[in-house]
């Protein structure tokens, strides 16, 4: 973990411009189907999803459960990041055009509700962008109990095949 027990990568914030630049492109493939306009990251982190998003025209807020992630968007990069779950937060429906889930839902106990919300509070013609492992990868089934992701249990509850998280 890094200062203050911030979780995820080694060192998030020497990755920062890689990262950014992911979900530039992310936020890329959202846009070809929803406009710019009120977006909601879940599983914000210290706010580098929302940086991109905010450069690109969006109006970009974010949800976290780690209080000294949300401390740090809030006070180094100036974001509107608030502390708790999807769940747990008081929005209204169809108050957003997009919400954004970037290696966030395999952590999740219960994705599918996690989704149901997302899906309450987007707007009929938003959209929702989810960046997860696949499990159903060439390079997850050649690796098998070696590939990574599997070594991140219990931090990683569910894992996803493209397919499977279509259905």
């Amino acid at each position: 973990p890094a200062a203050g027990g911030y979780h995820g990568y080694s060192d998030y914030f020497a990755d920062r411009r890689h990262i950014e630049a992911k979900f530039d492109q992310v936020l890329a493939n959202l846009e070809q189907w929803v406009a710019p306009g009120k977006l909601l990251d879940v599983g914000a982190g210290p706010g580098f999803l929302l940086t991109a998003a905010q450069a690109r025209g969006w109006d970009a807020r974010g949800l976290d459960v780690n209080p000294w992630a949300a401390e740090h968007a809030r006070s180094a990069l100036g974001l509107e990041v608030l502390v708790g779950t999807l769940e747990q937060a008081d929005l209204e429906p169809e108050s957003v055009c997009a919400v954004t889930m970037m290696d966030l839902i395999e952590h999740l106990p219960d994705p599918e509700r996690a989704l149901r919300v997302a899906a309450h509070i987007t707007r009929p013609d938003g959209g929702l962008a989810v960046l997860t492992p696949d499990a159903g990868s060439v390079v997850s089934k050649l690796l098998g109990g070696r590939w990574p992701e599997l070594q991140r249990a219990p931090e990683h509850l569910v894992l996803f095949s493209v397919r499977g998280l279509a259905t």
